[in-house]
Parts: structure tokens; sequence; C-alpha cells
């Protein structure tokens, strides 16, 4: 009986992953008719982290390539992280430690603009600038940009709002602080994102300041976070 019943117990796993499975690709498929001029509003299912993975390559480049294949694959929601260079140039990278030795061959300190684009990255991909990935988003149309600036966010924003013209209202910020937010709401970004990771705010304020902003577009935290005093619910 213990057999009959494990072998049951199997098939009831299977089936239920089979109508997860079907019930996912219908999920997709409503998504899809909601996006095609529908008046639903509908957010987006996947966020390309650091611009989207390459297989056999790696994820979090912010080059341009992963972009490029990330939107040939349906991604229409880009995060992208930004680091400013030693002369204060606004460039694509995740950080100037890990990341500046995974995708980089480079030499010692924080680069300027300058020898940034002339630095090689691995794999044969390609660096980008803030110029840079406003011409991609003028060819590569409805998508829409998640900022992760590790360092004076403020500033960042400033110079993506005076670059970005027509393209401002594709950018969504992510703020660090409910501090932050209403400066960053004073540039005119309509779309903005709370992020949790940083900020020491306890859950009661933080709930208090999402009843207080219904404008908020989202709320980002770790799964331990989310599970701590129930906030994620």
């Amino acid at each position: 009986m213990g057999f009959v019943s494990q072998f049951k117990s199997k098939i009831a796993v299977i089936f239920i992953s089979a109508a997860l499975f079907v019930c996912g690709c219908i999920y997709w498929f409503i998504v899809d008719v909601q996006l095609d001029g529908a008046p639903v509003p509908s957010r987006p299912v996947i966020v390309a982290h650091g611009g989207g993975g390459i297989p056999g390559i790696g994820s979090v480049s912010n080059s341009k390539e992963a972009l490029t294949l990330s939107y040939s694959n349906g991604c229409r929601l880009f995060e992208l992280d930004f680091h400013w260079t030693k002369d204060e140039e606004l460039v694509l990278i995740h950080d100037w430690g890990w990341a500046y030795d995974k995708w980089y061959y480079h030499g010692d300190g924080v680069p300027s603009k300058k020898e940034f684009f002339e630095l090689e990255m691995k794999k044969g991909l390609t660096q980008m600038s803030i110029d840079d990935l406003m011409d991609w988003m003028d060819v590569h149309q409805y998508v829409e940009i998640v900022t992760d600036v590790k360092e004076n966010n403020l500033a960042a924003l400033q110079l993506i709002l005076e670059k970005s013209e027509h393209n401002t209202d594709r950018f969504i910020p992510q703020v660090y602080s409910i501090k932050e937010y209403e400066k960053i709401q004073a540039l005119g970004f309509k779309k903005i994102i709370l992020t949790l990771y940083r900020t020491k705010a306890w859950n009661f304020q933080i709930l208090r300041f999402a009843e207080n902003h219904p404008e908020l577009f989202a709320m980002t935290m770790r799964p331990e976070r989310a599970r701590q005093g129930g906030l994620g619910k």
C-alpha cells in the first residue's frame, strides 16, 4: 500500500505541475491580449535584471547584446545598473568591483568615460553609456527601464531626465528611502518604485507610506523582508 500511495502522490504532483504549466501559458496569453490595445492596465511578469542573461555567457552584463537578446525574446521591462565614472559620466555597469572584474579587462581604479570605452568587454560584449541607451530605446519601442543607481541617485536621475527628452515616461526610477521618494517625484517621474533593502523604516511606516501614496508604481523587497511581520501580505 505504501508503494501505491507514493505512486499516486507522484501522479498527483505531475498532474499539478502540468496544470500549473497550462495555467501559466494561459496567463501569458491573457497578458499579451491585454497589452494588444485593450484598455486594461497590466504589469509585465518578467523584469530583465541587468539587461537580462545571455545563454552560455552570463547575466547582469548591462551590455547592448543582453538588452537586444532580451528584447527579441519578448522582454519589454528592463532593470539596468548605472554608475559614475571617474570624471562623473554615467555608464551602464553593476559596480566597479565584482561586475567590473567579471565583464572587463581593466587596470586599477575607476576609469574615466574615455578609459571605460577603451576597455575590452569579455565575451565580445559592448558597453554602453547613457547616450547609447537613449539611442537603443529610440530603435526599440515600448521598452521601459527600471533604474538602479547605487551612488548619487538624484543627480543620475536628473541627468537621465535631461538626456531622455521624449522618452522620460519610459524610465521607472528606484528610490531607496521614503525621504528620497518625494525628491524624485518632484523631478517629474510618474512611475516610481520604492526599494526596501537599504531602508531602516519599520513595517508600519512603509504601510502608512503606501496608503498615503496610491500612485506608487511598485515596492520591492527581499523574500525575508516580505515574510517579516507579514509585510508582503
